[in-house]
């Protein structure tokens, strides 16, 4: 039987979990709360609060996703009897990061398009179009939350899993 992990460690895994779960609750509250009281909002309403949503997301959650991935690293170093949970949890976490890249910044960009297009225009009601992705389907403002909202649930999912999996090595 091994002896158990010094406190220094312990501190490591507590705090792997404890990011983590907390970052997956607040991303998800973002798809579950926020955009859908967005959705309820006229566009240029929608379109000027997403803008604030995501500059104030984009300036709060990379660290959080990022921090437990290394955490969870240096953990899989650490402890080889655990490697393989440390290993998925780091590996789960970090995908956040090219995910948000690949999936999400195009919606990201297309919604700051229509703010710099609504703040410029200074609309008061109806719905602005962006760039159509077909030649018959344009866009709406409200299309592009809902959207964002959907493909969000990802991040949380995963940091959520993550999480779990650095708390059942942790407790193994």
């Amino acid at each position: 039987m091994s002896s158990p992990p010094p406190p220094s460690i312990r501190a490591l895994q507590a705090t792997g979990i404890a990011i983590l779960t907390s970052t997956a609750g607040l991303s998800a509250g973002l798809s579950f709360f926020v955009i859908p009281r967005l959705l309820e909002s006229p566009t240029p309403v929608l379109v000027r609060q997403f803008g604030r949503m995501l500059y104030a997301a984009r300036n709060a959650f990379p660290v959080p996703f990022i921090l437990p991935g290394v955490l969870h690293a240096y953990l899989a170093y650490r402890l080889p009897d655990r490697m393989r949970l440390y290993a998925v949890a780091a590996a789960l976490s970090l995908t956040t990061m090219p995910y948000t890249s690949a999936v999400m910044m195009p919606i990201n960009r297309k919604m700051l398009a229509k703010v710099q297009a609504v703040e410029a225009a200074d609309a008061g009601a109806g719905d602005v179009l962006v760039d159509e992705i077909t030649a018959s389907e344009a866009e709406t403002a409200h299309a592009l939350a809902d959207a964002w909202a959907l493909r969000n649930l990802y991040r949380p999912a995963v940091a959520f899993a993550a999480g779990i999996i650095g708390l059942y090595a942790a407790l193994s």
